[in-house]
């Protein structure tokens, strides 16, 4: 009986301290940090004529509530392409611009890191970014472009 107890205790210990582990690695971790919270969102899509091509573009600016200071801001981004040099973080008349962009493909999460602390306050982010249309009707990530025939012929 107290050898059961033991591997119990032992298996409860093991358990405990992957929880742990696996908690603290940021690989497994799929939700963005809380030093950045979104307030509002104001988006700006260009789709052009379906015919013309499989691509979009757009722009946002995200006013963001900087809760912790820091070096960086995180957000998911799936399947989109941010135009770097187009990529602004401003507080009241101070520009920042991000130093580098890195992506993660597993958690499609996008880092942006900035040389300066960005202290507690209320900043406004600036992105330009283009993507693709998932193609027929496989269900994918963002918009779809189906194809269909109306009775005239045309196809839309």
């Amino acid at each position: 009986m107290e050898f059961s107890k033991v591997l119990l205790h032992i298996g409860l210990i093991l358990a405990t301290i992957t929880d742990y582990i696996i908690a603290d690695d940021p690989k497994f971790i799929y939700r963005l940090p809380v030093n950045a919270i979104p307030v509002d969102y104001n988006i700006s899509l260009i789709i052009p004529h379906l015919k013309e091509g499989n691509t979009f573009h757009g722009e946002t600016s995200v006013t963001v509530n900087i809760v912790y200071a820091s070096f960086y801001i995180s957000l998911h981004s799936q399947e989109l392409e941010i135009n770097k040099t187009a990529t602004t973080l401003m507080n009241h008349t101070i520009i920042y611009k991000p130093t580098a962009h890195t992506y993660d493909d597993e958690t499609n999460i996008l880092t942006l890191h900035f040389n300066n602390q960005l202290y507690r306050g209320i900043y406004t982010l600036n992105m330009k970014f283009a993507g693709n249309f998932s193609q027929g009707g496989v269900l994918g990530n963002g918009f779809m472009k189906i194809l269909y025939t109306v009775k005239e012929g045309n196809s839309t």
